[in-house]
C-alpha cells in the first residue's frame, strides 16, 4: 500500500501541505511545497545522506528506516496561501519532527553552539565567498537593479499567524538579552549591538548636544540634523547638509 502511495506521489506536481508520519510512534512532520513530489524526493535523499535539517526526523529514519515514514498530501491550495495553510497545522498538530514551529521561518529552532561554531568558520574570513571581493559601484547597481520589483512573500496577506503563534513569537522577543548604549541610552539586543551600534554610536566621544554624522563623519550640533519619528533620538542619522546633497543628486538622475 505504501508502495503505491509513493508511487502516485511521483505522478504529481501540485502545490499545497504535506505530511511525513511515523507508522511506528504516530509521530509527523508538516511541510509545504510548491512541487510535492520534488519535496518528498529531497527528504529522502537528505535522510539517506544523513544530512537532514530536522535532527528528529533523521534520527528516527536512522532507527526505523524509510519503509517506518508514510507521506500524505493533507491539502492542496495556491501558492499564496501556502504558509497560511501550514501555519493552521503546524498549530493543530503536535509536529514533533519539526525543528521550526512557525511556517518559512527558523522560530523556535535551537542550534547548538558547536553547529554555531563550525557554521562561523564556514562562512567567515577567507572561507566567506565574498572575501576580498570589492563592491564596486557597477556590482551594487546589478544587486538594486535584481532586486527591484520583487513582491515580498507577504504583501496583503492578513493573519498569517495564528494568535497563539503571535504570543510566542512575543515573549521570544521580550525575552531575549538587550544592551543599553552608554553613549545614547538606546536599548538593542546583543547582537545588534556588537555588530553595528557600539562602535559606530553617533554620540561616541561627542559632547553633550552634538553628533556625529555617519556620512561625512562630522561632529554638527543636534540642529544641523532633521526630526524623525522613527530614530530612537529623534533625529536623522546624516546631517541637513548631506541630506541636501543626497536629494540634489537624487533630482539630477531622475532628470537624466
Amino acid at each position: 500500500m505504501l508502495f503505491h502511495s509513493i508511487l502516485y506521489i511521483y505522478s504529481m506536481k501540485n502545490t499545497g501541505i504535506y505530511k511525513i508520519e511515523s507508522l511506528s510512534t504516530g509521530r509527523n512532520y508538516i511541510g509545504s511545497a510548491i512541487i510535492i513530489s520534488r519535496r518528498w524526493n529531497r527528504h529522502k535523499r537528505d535522510l539517506i545522506n544523513n544530512k537532514h535539517h530536522s535532527s528528529f526526523l533523521q534520527r528516527h529514519f536512522n532507527k526505523y528506516g524509510l519503509n517506518d515514514l508514510q507521506f500524505n498530501v493533507l491539502e492542496y491550495c495556491s501558492a499564496e496561501n501556502l504558509l497560511i495553510r501550514e501555519q493552521y497545522y503546524l498549530d493543530s498538530e503536535k509536529c514533533e519532527f519539526n525543528n521550526a514551529k512557525v511556517a518559512g521561518s527558523c522560530y523556535g529552532t535551537k542550534r547548538s553552539n558547536e553547529f554555531k561554531q563550525k557554521t562561523s568558520e564556514l562562512t567567515s574570513g577567507k572561507n566567506n565567498p565574498t572575501y576580498g571581493l570589492e563592491r564596486t559601484k557597477e556590482w551594487r547597481d546589478k544587486i538594486s537593479k535584481a532586486n527591484k520589483g520583487q513582491v515580498a512573500w507577504n504583501k496583503n496577506q492578513k493573519q498569517i499567524y495564528s494568535k497563539e503563534t503571535l504570543l510566542k513569537m512575543s515573549v521570544s522577543a521580550k525575552n531575549r538579552n538587550t544592551k543599553k548604549c552608554l553613549h545614547c541610552n538606546y536599548s538593542l539586543s546583543l547582537g545588534n549591538y556588537k555588530r553595528w551600534h557600539g562602535d559606530n554610536c553617533s554620540y561616541k566621544n561627542v559632547e553633550k548636544g552634538f553628533k556625529t554624522c555617519s556620512k561625512c563623519k562630522t561632529i554638527k550640533s543636534l540642529s544641523y540634523f532633521n526630526s524623525s519619528k522613527i530614530k530612537h533620538d529623534n533625529k536623522e542619522s546624516i546631517c541637513k547638509d548631506c541630506k541636501s546633497q543626497i536629494n540634489k543628486e537624487r533630482y539630477a538622475k531622475k532628470s537624466q
